[in-house]
This record gives structure tokens, C-alpha cells and sequence, in this order.
């Protein structure tokens, strides 16, 4: 009995790891995912406005905080301050130092997200790290921006939920430098998938299993003859 509960055992705990793809480009992230929410921060600040946001910002179930030795998370017109970009409104942290970052907190369950990347200086490039609700990286990406159109995407699938994401500049930049963020979202991805060297076919797990109890069989067989 305790060979089939074993056996039992191993069919059902199969072990999984994290497998987490990047995507470039808008559409081929699209095909990858199902949308839940876009957030866009349009109509957040009046034109040619800029709004600061000390405690963080929450929209459509995503938190979205600003971490800076001078200055917190907020939301300007893109069109009167960054024209060029073709861009509405968007959140923005304005880099005082290497410390300052924009942390992201996602609703539980989220396997995709896509977003918008730009800088108002130079193009520095954008250092991504992406954690799970344990705190554990999932991964960590760096990714270019230029000081000009296009905007860079950044998206994501993961087989695990995604929890939180932090996004900082390479670099503290020269004086005014901002670090935009803009069209956020997330949602579902479409095909959950594993390592298949992490992930035993339960085909596998059933041979085995059937082959324990067969010797468990042929061991009381053998008892039993032993003592008649």
C-alpha cells in the first residue's frame, strides 16, 4: 500500500520553474497575451500641466510609487512638455539619482504586461526587475530608450504571476532628467509554459508508479509462497 501512495505521490507533485518571455514590440506581445486593462494616465493633469503624487497613484487596480531623494511619482502633459514623442499624458519620476525608481504593484494573477518607455534626456536606458508576491526576481532586463521617437515597448509573459516591477534609470542623468512611463497593461498570457527539462510527463510518472506496485505485488507473491 504505502508503494502506491508513493507512486501516487509523484504523479500528482511535478516540479515547475519559471519561465518568463520579453517581447519588443507591441504586436508580437499582443499575440502572446490577453488584455485585462490598458492604463494610459490620460486626463490626470490640465494641458501643459504636471502633478506630483507624494503617497503614489492607483489606477485600475495598479499602484504605481515613486522612490527619489528629491521627488515623488507624477503625471504631466507629454504633448506641451515632450511634443515630439506623439504621446498624451504619462507618469513620469523625476531622476534626482541612481537611487530613484518607479515601483509598480500589479492585482494578483497578472502572467502578462507591456508598457512604454522614454526619457527626456540623452535616452538613457531603463534596468527592469520583475518579482513575484514572495519578493523572488523573476528576472532582470535592461532595456534602450532613445531622445527621440520611437517610444520604446517593453512586455512580458511568465508562467508564474507577476507582482511587482521596478523600472530605474541607468545612470542619474544630467539636471531635469525624467523617466517616463506610459500604456501599461496587463492582463493574462495566453499559453502558460514550463521548462520541459524541469517538468517529468506524467506518462513518465505513471510507468513508474505501475512498475513500484508491481513489485510490491510480486513481493507479497513471494512472501506468500516462502511461507506455505
Amino acid at each position: 500500500m504505502s508503494l502506491v501512495v508513493v507512486a501516487l505521490a509523484m504523479v500528482a507533485l511535478p516540479a515547475y520553474s519559471t519561465t518568463i518571455t520579453t517581447f519588443t514590440d507591441l504586436a508580437s506581445w499582443q499575440a502572446a497575451e490577453s488584455t485585462v486593462q490598458a492604463i494610459d494616465f490620460n486626463n490626470l493633469v490640465a494641458p501643459s500641466g504636471m502633478s506630483f503624487y507624494a503617497g503614489g497613484l492607483t489606477l485600475n487596480g495598479v499602484q504605481f510609487i515613486g522612490y527619489s531623494g528629491q521627488s515623488s511619482l507624477g503625471v504631466m502633459d507629454t504633448t506641451s512638455w515632450f511634443p515630439t514623442f506623439g504621446m498624451n499624458d504619462a507618469a513620469f519620476m523625476l531622476v534626482s539619482g541612481p537611487s530613484s525608481y518607479i515601483h509598480v504593484v500589479l492585482p494578483a494573477a497578472v502572467t502578462a504586461v507591456g508598457f512604454n518607455l522614454l526619457t527626456s534626456n540623452g535616452g538613457l536606458p531603463y534596468t527592469i526587475k520583475i518579482d513575484d508576491s514572495q519578493l523572488n526576481v523573476l528576472g532582470t532586463y535592461t532595456k534602450a530608450t532613445s531622445g527621440a521617437p520611437p517610444v520604446a515597448f517593453f512586455g512580458a509573459t511568465s508562467d508564474t504571476p507577476i507582482a511587482t516591477i521596478d523600472l530605474s534609470l541607468q545612470g542619474p542623468g544630467s539636471a531635469g532628467t525624467y523617466a517616463l512611463l506610459d500604456n501599461v497593461s496587463y492582463g493574462n498570457a495566453s499559453q502558460q509554459t514550463t521548462q520541459a527539462e524541469d517538468t517529468p510527463e506524467a506518462a513518465s510518472f505513471l510507468l513508474i508508479g505501475s512498475g513500484l506496485v508491481g513489485l510490491g505485488i510480486i513481493r507479497r507473491r513471494s512472501v506468500s509462497l516462502t511461507v506455505g
